[in-house]
């Protein structure tokens, strides 16, 4: 999922053994303040929105799970966690 976030333009990666307190807070920078990644971002919002957003991407993640043996009960959510 970072991997295509990334593609998008909507995000930055990172190396591990690179990461330390300025790097973090240099790619952060980067992100809030750069005009295309705002624009990409946002270009998502909307496509995932029209999609079906949040609640059709868990549907569907139930639905495969159940389909594919994996989920042998779903998990109660009450009305709060639904958003």
């Amino acid at each position: 999922m970072a991997r295509r976030v990334v593609e998008l333009g909507a995000g930055l990666t990172i190396r591990t053994q690179d990461v330390s307190p300025a790097s973090v807070r240099a790619l952060a920078e980067r992100l809030l303040h750069g005009p295309r990644f705002r624009a990409a971002a946002a270009t998502l919002q909307v496509t995932q929105h029209e999609a079906g957003g949040y609640r059709r991407a868990a549907d569907e993640l139930e639905r495969y799970l159940q389909a594919a043996g994996s989920a042998s009960r779903p998990a109660p959510v009450g009305p709060s966690q639904r958003g």
